[in-house]
């Protein structure tokens, strides 16, 4: 079932290759990856390529056709899972039901107005205009007397009682900002002096990975260390904030280290166990 659901996945990219016009030699050339890898990946033959360059594989080719990355590596995450991906068409009925569900239904024509207006409540409301004129009448002419019904306490005394409501007292004070998270002090910048599959694992929290190609170099920051894996190690070279830091590889070979600021430690690659 995994190796049927990676060729439907294998199948939509080539779609939508073919569909843009887009041609497998403008994607060699534009990523530098090889030809073959570019046909296996359409074939949905990820066994030929270095398990390492996959996922990196995968992103560039993507990003090559116009397609989000990390959406199409989820796709490929769920198809190794078994899952079928689901196509343009599968997609569009999903919406299309999606948009039915939710479709307002017509308005509901008022009742007529002599339901809703009572004819008893004519004399009524006549009877409340008449008393509320008489009271008017009644507090404008013969209510003579001068008596204050509220009295309004002096602006200066609203002013004292409140006081206390607005003003910290000595055992109150003001909480303290607080303070900015420790910037990073940890500055790596990888050079690349050959195209290289990278993965970059920052404290632990941010794991990234990326292609370098000749010429051009990545910065990354951190506060305790960097866990690094490199796919092409010979082509690769680290600077610590500023200082070169000491680093053999291998063209072709993987190799993985952690760096600090005591500087670089060569580390063992965990293999995964192939599935059946």
């Amino acid at each position: 079932m995994e190796s049927y659901n990676l060729k439907k996945f294998a199948e939509e990219l080539k779609k939508q290759r073919v569909k843009k016009k887009i041609a497998l030699l403008q994607i060699k050339n534009r990523t530098r990856i090889d030809i073959k890898y570019l046909e296996a990946i359409e074939e949905g033959n990820f066994e030929v390529m270095p398990e390492v360059y996959i996922r990196a594989f995968i992103r560039e080719y993507a990003e090559s056709i116009g397609l989000n990355p990390q959406e199409t590596l989820k796709k490929f995450d769920s198809a190794k899972e078994g899952k079928a991906p689901e196509t343009e068409k599968e997609k569009s009925d999903t919406e299309e039901k999606h948009e039915l569900k939710f479709e307002e239904s017509p308005a509901e024509v008022p009742q007529t107005a002599q339901k809703i207006v009572k004819p008893w409540l004519v004399p009524a409301i006549a009877g409340g205009v008449v008393l509320l004129l008489a009271v008017i009448i009644y507090f404008a002419f013969f209510n003579t007397k001068n008596e204050i019904v509220v009295e309004e306490k002096p602006y200066e005394e609203i002013v004292k009682e409140n006081s206390s409501r607005f003003e910290l007292t000595e055992k109150e004070t003001v909480p303290p900002v607080k303070q900015e998270a420790k910037a990073d002090s940890l500055l790596l910048k990888i050079v690349a002096t050959d195209t290289s599959w990278v993965q970059v694992n920052a404290d632990s929290n941010s794991v990234k990975d990326f292609i370098l190609y000749p010429g051009r170099s990545k910065k990354l920051k951190a506060l305790k260390f960097f866990d690094v894996i490199t796919g092409n190690s010979g082509g690769i070279k680290f600077l610590l904030n500023g200082d070169s830091l000491y680093f053999k590889g291998a063209k072709g070979k993987v190799r993985r280290v952690m760096i600090n600021r005591r500087g670089l430690k060569f580390l063992k690659i965990k293999k995964k166990n192939a599935k059946g």
